[in-house]
C-alpha cells in the first residue's frame, strides 16, 4: 500500500505558518521601512529586509518549506515508521510553525522598539525544542527502511543499537536544550561552546558509536 500523506495535519500547520503574516499586519503601521532579521554576536541587527519581504515572503516561503518537509516525510517514512513514531514526528511537524511564530513576534517587537536579546529568544525556544525531542526520540522505532552503521543485514541487532543509540542521543538532546538555557546566565561564549560540544557528541552518539556497539554485541554473539 502506497503511503498516504497526512492532510489533516499538513492543514493545520500550514495555516499555522500563515498566523506570522496576521502578526505582521497588525504591527504593520508601526514598522518602519527596513526591518532587522539577523542579529551578531553582540546582538546588534546587520541584516534587513525591506517590510514587505518581511510581512509576506518570508511566511510564504516558510509555509512551502512546512508543506515540502510534511509530504516528504510522510512519503519516505514507511507506513510502519509512521505508525511508531507518530508522537515524534508530529512534534517535528510542528517546529518550522513554532519557530515562525515566534520568530516573526521577536522580530516585530523589535522593529516597533522594544529592547529584546536575540540570543534570549532563540536559547529558549531552542532549548525547549530540544528538551521536547530528547524525551521522544529514545521512544521512536525503527524498521527495514532504517540503514544504522554497522547493522547491515541483521534486524535483530538494528533495532537494539537503534534503541541504545536513541537513548543516548535523547539524553544530548535534553542536556544541549539545559545547557541552552543555563547559558543565558552567562557571556555568549558559553553557548557557542555548548552548541559545539553538541555537535561533536550528537555525531558520535550517531556514528561512531552505533559501529563500536554493533561490533561488540555481533562478537557477543
Amino acid at each position: 500500500m502506497k503511503n498516504k500523506i497526512d492532510l489533516k495535519i499538513l492543514i493545520i500547520t500550514g495555516f499555522a505558518c500563515l498566523v506570522p503574516i496576521g502578526i505582521n499586519l497588525f504591527f504593520n503601521p508601526f514598522l518602519p521601512e527596513q526591518i532587522a532579521v539577523h542579529f551578531n554576536y553582540n546582538n546588534e541587527p546587520d541584516l534587513f529586509y525591506p517590510k514587505w519581504l518581511v510581512i509576506f515572503l518570508i511566511p510564504i516561503l516558510l509555509l512551502f518549506l512546512q508543506i515540502v518537509c510534511c509530504i516528504f516525510s510522510d512519503l519516505l517514512m514507511s507506513k510502519s515508521d509512521k505508525k511508531a513514531n507518530q508522537k515524534l514526528l508530529t512534534v517535528c511537524k510542528w517546529i518550522i510553525p513554532v519557530l515562525s511564530v515566534a520568530v516573526t513576534l521577536f522580530i516585530d517587537l523589535y522593529a516597533v522598539g522594544y529592547s529584546l536579546d536575540a540570543r534570549t529568544v532563540v536559547c529558549m525556544i531552542l532549548g525547549i525544542l530540544f528538551i521536547i525531542l530528547g524525551n521522544y526520540l529514545p521512544k521512536s522505532k525503527i524498521t527495514k527502511y532504517k540503514i544504522i552503521p554497522g547493522t547491515r543485514g541483521d534486524k535483530e541487532l538494528k533495532e537494539l543499537v537503534y534503541k541504545k543509540s536513541a537513548k543516548i542521543m535523547g539524553y544530548l538532546l535534553i542536556l544541549l536544550g539545559v545547557a541552552f538555557l543555563v547559558s543565558l546566565f552567562f557571556e555568549p561564549i558559553y553557548t557557542i561552546c555548548a552548541l559545539i560540544v553538541f555537535i561533536v557528541l550528537f555525531l558520535a552518539a550517531a556514528v561512531v558509536y552505533p559501529l563500536i556497539l554493533a561490533k561488540k554485541l555481533r562478537g557477543n554473539k
